[in-house]
């Protein structure tokens, strides 16, 4: 993005942009998803049945992964914008201490986690301002909308199918172990399926990963 930037090539940059946030909100949706399905039973695996009361908690702070889809400092690292950072996570800040004094009000636990994350999505709301200007598009299409939805309408299907398949079992771990494989291989059936991610890019990542699908020739 770096070279791309120096040449002004506005496009390339579009393209960086576009492809990292997309393959991101693939492997992070999911995974947010997973947690609010499996969180209680992580919690009994992890520690007793005492600090169960913490689940609410604990998915409100796991939402933080969802705004790691929107990498607004890769691109403005790379186009020297770093007093600019600085600036919107400053007020990313100034955010989160208001939220904190209003939320704190309601509950001092949720409104504590919940003032963080609106002050995590104020400083990369900020950031996203200046990257639509860098890459010269709206605002609303630095985010990936449709492979968000995409990935969470099939990864809501895996966990549907994660749940019936592990809920009936006794044991958190058993649990776990079950409904995580099934959620697991379920969503990436259903990514293949749907084209959520080109055929021909997850047939190289095998290909890279099997020696025994590597083209002859390809080591030396």
């Amino acid at each position: 993005a770096t070279e791309a930037h120096e040449q002004g090539d506005t496009a390339t940059m579009r393209s960086i942009w576009t492809r990292g946030t997309v393959r991101l909100a693939i492997m992070l949706v999911p995974f947010w998803v997973a947690t609010q399905i499996f969180a209680p039973d992580l919690f009994l695996l992890l520690f007793e049945a005492r600090y169960l009361p913490a689940v609410p908690v604990f998915r409100i702070f796991v939402t933080l992964f969802l705004l790691l889809i929107v990498v607004d400092h890769g691109i403005l690292r790379a186009t020297g914008d770093t007093k600019y950072l600085v600036r919107a996570s400053a007020i990313g800040f100034g955010a989160m201490l208001l939220a904190l004094l209003l939320l704190t009000r309601w509950n001092v636990q949720l409104g504590a986690v919940m003032a963080f994350i609106v002050g995590a999505a104020v400083m990369r709301g900020v950031g996203l301002i200046r990257v639509a200007e860098r890459l010269e598009i709206p605002v609303l299409r630095c985010v990936p909308w449709r492979a968000i939805a995409g990935s969470g309408g099939l990864a809501l299907i895996a966990g549907a199918a994660g749940f019936v398949a592990s809920d009936w079992l006794e044991g958190a771990l058993l649990r776990l172990a079950v409904g995580g494989v099934v959620f697991s291989v379920a969503y990436c059936a259903l990514v293949y399926v749907f084209s959520l991610v080109p055929r021909e890019e997850i047939r190289g990542l095998l290909a890279r990963f099997n020696p025994a699908r590597r083209p002859r020739g390809s080591d030396s």
